[in-house]
């Protein structure tokens, strides 16, 4: 099969939808199950991890770009792509989600009455 010249060439773009592949979070032990492979994204549950549920993907994403990543009951955050999938959790949950929660604690303050 030919791969298209603009998509991703890591590891888990090889993935057939239905397989999973184990991957560290973080030193934590998570596994990545490939859901869908439609329009254009490559979409993945994370299994196994007290706080990212779910990463979505563009086949033709590059270094730098953003990608989508679910935490939580129902929250969604951009992340930078690192050029693998475990790589960009990685980065994600060491940055990203301590951000997030900074970033809810402020909400949550400024909500308060005073």
């Amino acid at each position: 099969m030919k791969k298209l010249m603009n998509q991703r060439q890591d590891a888990h773009a090889t993935m057939q939808v239905g397989n999973t592949r184990a991957i560290e979070i973080n030193g934590k032990p998570a596994s990545l199950e490939l859901v869908s492979k439609e329009n254009g994204f490559d979409d993945f549950n994370v299994n196994g991890h007290d706080e990212v549920r779910r990463i979505c993907v563009p086949q033709s994403t590059k270094n730098g770009e953003r990608v989508n990543v679910y935490f939580g009951e129902s929250s969604k955050r951009g992340a930078v792509w690192k050029g693998t999938v475990e790589a960009t959790l990685n980065a994600f949950v060491k940055e990203g989600l301590s951000r997030s929660t900074a970033d809810h604690e402020l909400t949550s303050k400024q909500a308060q009455p005073h």
